[in-house]
């Protein structure tokens, strides 16, 4: 009992002078520049302090008040000044140290590591060194600390005095500190970008440093990170991941220029990167996911692969949608500017497409402007414009934009009557393949046209024309655009409210196939064309009803003299023209009138009155008798068959012309080059009497049956003018 009661004196005697000694601190002298030096096989020197002491529980530690050291390395040299520090080692290697300073200065730092070496000088609290040796190798690593109002933690190792790795970690640092530490060729990386604060873990080794976080924080707190490792030579042969969110498009174009990346991602209009997450691995970029949203609403997204550093021989799939046209316009003239795009303006842009193999693969393609709509898919090769293949529609597409998309066609567009245009077609080349392209006049189709065109050789052109409704002034406006004044004549003398039929062109032998032209007046056909045209020459079958004939005497007879209307039958086995027509034949019938004015009625009553009882004008008398009674001024039935014996002569044959009282005269009507010849036959007994202009001239003859021209009519009254007088005379 006593033996118990002596030992339970004694632990609590030894217990007591434990705790006792834990608080004694035995002034020494004993830590000495010397041994320091010796500890830390010469990298760290001790200029002196104010007071050493030495506790020796709960472990030995040596207790400095207001020491200075200094560390020297090849890497790197600094003083440090601390108010309180505290050196101890372990029980079971006495070749680790720990080092504690509540709060110690940093001053006169020279390293290579960093540029600008004195920013790093600065007050480091609550530090814990530990300094690890063992052989060759020494490990020096620190607890979690403050500096530059940062936290930070760190660890080196070191191999025969050469930094093998450092490790770090560092949360809150102002990245414009950050910045000015780096050399200038990395400063560059980092310039001019609204960057506030950087969180970053990793560690450095062999010219490699590897990020296991690296988060940039922006003045707008958007955030940019960064894992991978960079290789420190050669900046492309690192392997990144770079994730980001909501950053402004100012700072990724500044990105990209910092890091010379311009020609792989093209300028954005300004607006914001919802999304950004790319992995750079060697020479190769994975777009895993870019999200952009512009600030008038133009959003982009990319996936993708990019190979060597080229946009364009690699893979990435894009899609767009966008209401600003200008925008669109801009990002497409600087990511394609090999391509040829016409500048137009539209309400809304939607794009699904690929670029692969500089191949760029469009899925589906969507514009719409107000009630224009436009849809299209296919490829093309973005280094050689005609390497394409494109299904396209348009829908309500105004004539003048179809301009800026073939103005090499502008002339033959600008013939098309019509406002509004439907299209659907195929586009491979510079062939387009025409489904079908309708013109709309009115809302209802003027013109469907479909075919092969070939843009870079026109000659190669197929065209059918289905003409649905074209009117009178719409052909109007076609020939004076072709220059066409001549047809125009022919034109002037014919009716009709609209043409309707189906044309063939082929622009190779330059001929026109006029399958058939029905011609309409009202809700009646009119007439009709078949035939071919060739170097504006025809061939093959007209059909005309209702042609003014005082048009005709206006443009061609001229003798202001004829009135009504024809139908005409004419067919044409060779090709003519209105300046040179041969072999035609046919036929005409119409009712006309021949005009004359009173005066010259008068006179022919007045001739009649003066030739009567003279035998040698007894039959002059007759015809002057039947003309004005039936003829002048009379509607006059006209039949005739037409035929062109010779090069730009017509001849009416078989001519008849038939009085409403049932007179009828027969005869033949000669015309060449504005001249004509009109012969009435047995018109007195059986003489033939003949009308000729010739060059604005009249002249008049008289021809019995073998031919013979009797006395002009001039000589007769020559002969019989005595009798006339007495006759005025009366």
């Amino acid at each position: 009992m006593k033996r118990t009661k002596l030992l339970s004196i004694l632990a609590l005697l030894l217990i007591v002078v434990l705790i006792s000694l834990s608080f004694i601190k035995l002034p020494i002298s004993t830590l000495t520049n010397e041994r320091i030096q010796s500890e830390t096989q010469g990298y760290i020197s001790f200029h002196g302090a104010e007071a050493q002491s030495l506790l020796l529980l709960p472990t030995p530690k040596i207790e400095l008040l207001d020491s200075f050291f200094s560390i020297t390395h090849p890497s790197i040299k600094l003083d440090i000044f601390s108010s309180y520090t505290e050196l101890s080692k372990s029980l079971f290697n006495d070749e680790n140290i720990h080092i504690t300073s509540s709060k110690t200065t940093l001053e006169n730092i020279e390293t290579d590591l960093f540029n600008n070496s004195v920013l790093l000088e600065d007050v480091i609290e609550n530090l814990k060194i530990e300094i690890l040796s063992e052989k060759e190798f020494t490990e020096i690593k620190s607890n979690n600390f403050i500096y530059k109002g940062a936290e930070f933690q760190f660890s080196f190792q070191l191999q025969n005095e050469k930094l093998k790795k450092l490790s770090f970690s560092i949360d809150g640092l102002d990245v414009n500190e950050l910045i000015l530490l780096l050399d200038k060729k990395y400063q560059k990386f980092f310039k001019q970008i609204s960057f506030a604060t950087l969180n970053i873990k990793g560690e450095y080794s062999y010219d490699n440093l590897v990020f296991e976080k690296f988060d940039l924080i922006t003045e707008d707190d958007a955030k940019l990170s960064i894992l991978g490792s960079i290789d420190i030579k050669n900046i492309f042969n690192s392997d990144l991941n770079i994730i980001a969110d909501n950053l402004s498009s100012k700072t990724v174009l500044q990105i990209v220029k910092n890091f010379d990346l311009i020609d792989i991602f093209p300028e954005l209009p300004e607006g914001t990167i919802n999304k950004f997450d790319i992995s750079l691995q060697g020479n190769k970029i994975e777009i895993n996911n870019i999200e952009y949203l512009s600030k008038l609403l133009t959003k982009i997204n990319l996936i993708g692969d990019i190979s060597n550093l080229d946009i364009y021989n690699s893979v990435f799939k894009i899609q767009v949608s966008s209401p600003s046209s200008k925008e669109i316009m801009n990002f497409t003239q600087t990511l394609l500017p090999n391509i040829n795009i016409p500048n137009f303006k539209f309400d809304q842009f939607d794009l699904d497409g690929t670029i692969e193999n500089n191949n760029f693969v469009i899925n589906s393609l969507t514009l719409n402007d107000k009630e224009t709509v436009l849809e299209t898919s296919g490829s093309i090769n973005l280094s050689n414009n005609y390497e394409q293949n494109f299904d396209l529609k348009l829908f309500n597409l105004k004539k003048s934009k179809l301009l800026q998309f073939f103005p090499q066609l502008s002339d033959t567009i600008n013939l098309i009557p019509g406002k509004i245009i439907n299209f659907d077609g195929f586009i491979s080349g510079s062939y387009i393949e025409i489904s079908n392209l309708e013109i709309l006049k009115e809302d209802e189709p003027s013109i469907v046209i479909a075919g092969d065109l070939n843009l870079q050789n026109l000659n190669e052109t197929f065209l059918n024309v289905k003409i649905e409704k074209i009117t009178s002034s719409d052909l109007e406006i076609i020939l004076n655009n072709l220059d066409q004044q001549s047809l125009r004549k022919y034109l002037d003398t014919y009716s009709y409210d609209k043409l309707s039929g189906n044309l063939f062109f082929d622009f190779k032998d330059k001929s026109i196939l006029v399958d058939k032209i029905i011609i309409h007046q009202e809700d009646k056909e009119v007439g009709n064309i078949v035939g071919r045209i060739s170097d504006y020459k025809f061939t093959g079958d007209i059909i005309l009803e209702n042609i003014n004939l005082s048009s005709i005497d206006q443009n061609f007879l001229k003798t202001e003299r004829l009135n009504g209307f024809l139908n005409l039958i004419i067919k044409s086995p060779s090709y003519v023209s209105d300046k040179s027509f041969t072999d035609l034949e046919g036929s005409i019938n119409g009712e006309i009138k021949i005009n004359i004015s009173e005066d010259e009625l008068a006179l022919v009553l007045f001739m009649q009155l003066l030739s009567q009882d003279i035998e040698d004008l007894e039959q002059i008398n007759q015809l002057l008798s039947t003309l004005s009674n039936s003829f002048i001024n009379k509607k006059i039935i006209i039949n005739s068959n037409i035929e062109n014996p010779s090069k730009n002569k017509i001849v009416l044959n078989d001519l008849s012309f038939k009085s409403t009282d049932g007179k009828v005269l027969f005869g033949k009507i000669e015309y060449m080059e504005s001249n004509f010849k009109i012969t009435l036959f047995d018109i007195i007994d059986e003489d033939d009497f003949i009308i000729k202009y010739e060059n604005g001239s009249y002249s008049y003859e008289r021809v019995i049956p073998d031919g013979t021209v009797r006395k002009p009519l001039e000589e007769l009254i020559q002969k019989n003018i005595n009798k006339l007088f007495e006759n005025l005379l009366q």
